[in-house]
């Protein structure tokens, strides 16, 4: 995966059955985007997302051309769950910013790896939350965009930075500590509204 894209509509409810619907956006010879959907129990929108996939060989890690049977198989929708899927483009292709309000350090567990060896791109999202309910326990995030660079490996030394850009938007990045080597950046859009449901699932 190059790139994921979140937006978060509504909270689940404990307990609650969500049904997530997925297909294929778009697709080129190296790259799909894929769409997801995912609806309460009462038919609510609980999130919209997209993911940018990128067909590598997996024994150089460099892009592949898919093979035509494989883009033939696949319908092609060009619909999008995202209207503005351009959101934090700006942020992720600029500068990270140099004084960040909130640095972490950890060292890659064997419990966060994939098939691959690679640290699992869910587990990115779980450090972003961590660190932003860490630097501000009253925000939760609402939007999520995330772009990886590099992969991280079994016991990779890592330094994980958090920068407000505005009040409610925040940069993310990961790095290496020893080469300062940038594997991960992200956009992070945050609210600070109370969900009033005590029965909504809760960050973390």
């Amino acid at each position: 995966m190059k790139e994921s894209h979140l937006l978060i509509c509504s909270q689940p409810r404990s307990r609650e059955l969500v049904r997530v619907v997925t297909w294929v956006g778009d697709m080129t010879r190296v790259n799909s985007h894929r769409q997801y959907l995912a609806f309460g129990a009462d038919g609510r929108t609980l999130a919209r997302g997209e993911a940018n996939w990128v067909y590598v060989e997996r024994r150089t890690g460099r892009p592949r051309r898919l093979e035509r049977e494989i883009l033939e198989a696949f319908q092609q929708k060009n619909e999008y769950a995202l209207e503005d899927r351009d959101w934090g483009e700006a942020v992720l292709s600029g500068s990270y910013p140099a004084d960040p309000q909130l640095t972490t350090t950890h060292v890659v567990r064997w419990t966060e790896l994939d098939a691959a060896g690679h640290v699992n791109n869910a587990v990115y999202a779980d450090w972003i939350r961590d660190d932003c309910a860490a630097f501000r326990p009253e925000a939760r995030i609402a939007r999520l965009r995330l772009s990886y660079r590099q992969p991280a490996v079994l016991g990779e030394p890592l330094v994980r930075e958090l920068a407000p850009l505005d009040e409610t938007v925040w940069g993310y990045r990961i790095r290496r500590c020893e080469s300062n080597e940038t594997i991960s950046l992200a956009v992070i859009q945050t609210t600070l509204s109370v969900v009033e449901n005590e029965g909504c699932l809760r960050d973390g």
